[in-house]
């Protein structure tokens, strides 16, 4: 197998494992999904607002949102060590066993204190930033709903794959020529046009071998590169939870701190209601639902471990995953036989890759027209919310908002919570749906 082709393999299991929550496949156009007959919803829909968490699910154990010594509440990547003049805040580097520092000294601080408290952190010394960061790049649609979350799009100047960008707001600043396109194709940055725009910190989600070199460029021209690997968390709460990184770069600690904890407190309650209604459905003798993800890719289906995030997020929707009992945080190569075998029977088969209809699937392989999930109609994609350029919301509301994933997963597996005792509930699930759609 070639180099290339063994990349693009890779790439593609990736995203249908559901291990990188970042930018995803790009999909069909929404004109196309319409020409088709396939149901879609533009991506510059308003989101259902956050609820206010109840009181009785604050953790009085938190200082400011965070644990007494400085880890997130959910998230495993990173960690912020108070000062009493500035903060340190380190993320874990990608497949490795160090970390990466930046001290966020406040913008307004005289330069002797500076100095002073710069000084007095251990060596090697972090690299320091100026908050609030006045001008940022990204380089994928991860961090952007965050932005939105956080009133602060004014800050965002450039962006690798502006196509890409569901926001409303952020596609707002997009069409006033506010924000610079520096991609150089295929999701490589273009460090020309990327030092042009003037950032003061460009956020990475994912170092790829196919960025390394530019981003060590980008350090080198003396602008910070601060490390966002959320695909790294196999918790759904735990990815939502680098928005607190946003809010301490861009210096709204406590607007990010709210909006998690309220993220948080949806997420949990819907859990909680689900986790009611599976345990009175399987204690009447209905079975939970099982679930299979994902799609073969030239021969080889990589199936999500049962330590990653779809896993955590389909034992959260009360469903048994057929990998459940699988240690793996990784996804897991196998071939279309050993998958039938096991999962065959799967009441639902959800995110099957790059198929828009049940056809379109059947067309691949006649194998996979012999699943119940296809026979029962039960295949389901994450493409509802298109932006008609080839961008999908799911890889960027989706990470801010993992409730409404999760209210979709219940709402598919279970029937709507508020129809619970309707006969009627299935049939009316589609319209309950944000980012999720039943393949025709």
């Amino acid at each position: 197998m070639t180099p290339r082709a063994l990349a693009r393999r890779m790439a593609f299991a990736l995203v249908l494992a559901g291990l990188l929550a970042c930018d995803g496949k790009r999909v069909q156009p929404l004109a196309s999904a319409a020409r088709d007959g396939v149901e879609a919803t533009t991506a510059a829909a308003r989101l259902p607002p956050l609820p206010a968490p109840p009181p009785a699910l604050i953790d009085p154990a938190r200082h400011r949102g965070w644990h007494l010594d400085g880890r997130p509440t959910a998230a495993t990547g990173f960690r912020l060590e108070r000062g009493e003049v500035l903060d340190v805040l380190s993320v874990r580097v990608p497949w490795s066993a160090e970390q990466r520092s930046w001290a966020l000294v406040p913008r307004d601080l005289d330069a002797a204190t500076r100095r002073a408290a710069l000084d007095s952190l251990p060596t090697p010394s972090p690299t320091a930033i100026e908050v609030p960061v006045r001008r940022l790049a990204t380089t994928s649609t991860t961090e952007l709903a965050h932005l939105d979350l956080l009133a602060a799009s004014s800050a965002w100047i450039a962006h690798v794959g502006l196509k890409r960008v569901s926001t409303a707001r952020l596609r707002d600043r997009i069409d006033a020529g506010e924000v610079a396109e520096v991609s150089a194709g295929g999701g490589s940055i273009d460090v020309e046009r990327l030092l042009q725009a003037e950032p003061e910190v460009v956020l990475a989600d994912f170092a790829s071998r196919s960025q390394l070199d530019a981003i060590a460029a980008v350090e080198r021209s003396g602008i910070a590169v601060v490390l966002m690997p959320t695909f790294l968390e196999s918790s759904p709460l735990g990815r939502a939870e680098w928005l607190r990184v946003l809010g301490l770069l861009l210096d709204r600690e406590t607007a990010a701190n709210q909006a998690f904890e309220r993220v948080d407190a949806a997420y949990r309650t819907r859990r909680d209601a689900i986790d009611r209604q599976v345990a009175a459905r399987v204690a009447s003798g209905v079975a939970r639902p099982t679930v299979l993800s994902g799609a073969p890719f030239d021969g080889v289906w990589h199936v999500p471990g049962g330590e990653t995030y779809p896993a955590r997020l389909f034992a959260d929707a009360g469903a048994a995953y057929a990998w459940r009992d699988d240690p793996s945080t990784r996804a897991l190569p196998l071939d279309l036989e050993r998958v039938v075998e096991r999962a065959t029977t799967a009441t639902w088969w959800l995110w099957p890759g790059r198929w828009r209809t049940r056809a379109e699937i059947a067309a691949s392989d006649t194998r996979l027209a012999t699943f119940d999930a296809w026979g029962a109609g039960r295949v389901v994609g994450s493409d509802r919310r298109l932006n008609g350029l080839g961008g999908n919301d799911f890889w960027e509301s989706g990470v801010a908002r993992p409730d409404l994933i999760l209210a979709d997963l219940g709402t598919l597996f279970h029937g709507s919570l508020e129809a619970e005792g309707d006969a009627d509930a299935d049939a009316a699930t589609a319209s309950d749906l944000v980012f999720h759609r039943l393949l025709p």
